[in-house]
C-alpha cells in the first residue's frame, strides 16, 4: 500500500512539471526561450557640421538601432554620397558651394530578415568663420570738416562664403578731460561686418578732432602783455577776426577762458562787443604779442573780472614775472568749435 502511494504521488510531479513546461513554451512561441529585440531605426542626430567652400564630411551613427542586421543609407542632397552605405556609422560627404549653411536629410534603413523599419535624421551645415574686415587708416582733421566716411575712408571685408557682406559703422565721441585742449574729441568709429550666417567681425577707426586754431590778443593795441593782480576793472581779451574767421559767427554763450592744460578755469566773461581792436597775429610762441590796433575788420573784445582770474590761477602769492599762459575756446553758430591762446607776465 506504501509503494502504491510513493507512486501516485511520483507521476503526479511529473504531470505538474509538463504542464508547466508546455505553458512556457506556448509562451515563447512553442521554440523555447528567444533573446531577439524587438527592430528598431535610429539615424542619430541632429548633426551639426562647420561649412566652407568645397567639401565637409559627417561621421553618421546608427548604432542606436535595436535588433538590426543590415543598414542602409540614403540622402537625395545633390551631390552628397557616403563611403560605404551599408554601415551603421559610415561617413557621409556633402559638397559646399557658395552657400555655406543648409540641412541634409538622411534616411536610414534597417532590416532583421523580413522585418525592417527607416527612420530620418538631419545634418546641418553651418557657416562659422567670422568675414575679415579692415578699417581704414587713423585720420585727423580741424573741427568743422567732412567726418564721413566719404570723407575719410570705408572700411572693407571679405568672407570665405558670403560675396556680399553687410558693412555698417556707428560713432562714439570721447570728449577730453581738460575741455581747453586743442583736441575738441576723439570719434570711435566702430565698423561691423556681418555676412549672410550672421557671423560679426569688428574693428574700430580713431579719428582726431581738433579745434580751429583763432587768434587771441590780451590787451589789444599793449605789447608786451602785463598783467596787473592789484588793478582796478576788467581785463580786456579779443578774438581777432581775420579772412577765414568771422567773428560775428561765434556762440557768445560758448565762451570759456582756462589756463593751460586746465590749470585754471573755466572762467565766463562778463561782457562782450564786436568792436575792431586788434590785428591777427602768430601768437603760438610764449608771449608773442603786437600793439597793432584795427585793421578794418570786426574782433570779439571780451572782459573778464581780474578778482576771478586772480582766483583761479592762485595769483594771490605768485612772484612778479611769472608767465600765465590763457587759452580761450569758444563755437561758431555753424558748430565749429575753435581754440585760441596768449600769454602776460605778472608785474
Amino acid at each position: 500500500m506504501k509503494n502504491l502511494l510513493n507512486f501516485s504521488l511520483a507521476a503526479s510531479l511529473v504531470l505538474v512539471l509538463a504542464t508547466s513546461a508546455q505553458a512556457h513554451n506556448k509562451h515563447n512561441g512553442g521554440n523555447g526561450p528567444s533573446c531577439n529585440p524587438t527592430l528598431r531605426c535610429d539615424a542619430g542626430g541632429p548633426y551639426l557640421v562647420n561649412g566652407e567652400p568645397g567639401v565637409v564630411s559627417v561621421q553618421l551613427d546608427g548604432l542606436g538601432s535595436t535588433g538590426a542586421l543590415d543598414y542602409v543609407w540614403n540622402t537625395t542632397y545633390p551631390g552628397a554620397y557616403f563611403n560605404d552605405a551599408a554601415l551603421p556609422n559610415p561617413v557621409l560627404i556633402i559638397p559646399v558651394t557658395s552657400d555655406c549653411s543648409f540641412n541634409v536629410t538622411v534616411e536610414l534603413l534597417v532590416k532583421n530578415g523580413n522585418n525592417s523599419k527607416s527612420c530620418t535624421t538631419r545634418v546641418k551645415v553651418r557657416d562659422r568663420v567670422k568675414p575679415v574686415i579692415m578699417c581704414p587708416g587713423p585720420q585727423k582733421i580741424i573741427s568743422g570738416m567732412d567726418e564721413s566716411p566719404q570723407a575719410l575712408g570705408f572700411a572693407t571685408a571679405t568672407d570665405n562664403c558670403d560675396q556680399n557682406v553687410s558693412i555698417s559703422y556707428c560713432d562714439k565721441r570721447v570728449y577730453p578731460e581738460c575741455r581747453g585742449d586743442r583736441f575738441a574729441y576723439i570719434i570711435e568709429r566702430t565698423w561691423r561686418a556681418v555676412d549672410n550666417d550672421c557671423n560679426v567681425s569688428k574693428c574700430v577707426q580713431i579719428i582726431d578732432v581738433v579745434r580751429f586754431f583763432a587768434h587771441l590778443d590780451i590787451l589789444p593795441g599793449v605789447c608786451p602783455n602785463p598783467y596787473n593782480a592789484n588793478a582796478c576793472g576788467s581785463l580786456p581779451i579779443a578774438i581777432t577776426g581775420a579772412k577765414d574767421f568771422n567773428v560775428t559767427q561765434i556762440q557768445w554763450s560758448s565762451l570759456r577762458l582756462y589756463g593751460l592744460d586746465c590749470s585754471a578755469g573755466p572762467l565766463a566773461p562778463n561782457c562782450i562787443q564786436l568792436a575792431d581792436v586788434a590785428t591777427p597775429f602768430i601768437n603760438t610762441l610764449a608771449c608773442n604779442c603786437t600793439d597793432l590796433n584795427g585793421d578794418g575788420r570786426l574782433d570779439l573784445l571780451m572782459r573778464f573780472s581780474r578778482s576771478q582770474i586772480n582766483q583761479a590761477f592762485g595769483l594771490a602769492n605768485a612772484p612778479a614775472g611769472t608767465t600765465l599762459t590763457v587759452v580761450v575756446i569758444g563755437k561758431l553758430h555753424n558748430g565749429v568749435q575753435f581754440v585760441a591762446q596768449d600769454c602776460m607776465t605778472l608785474q
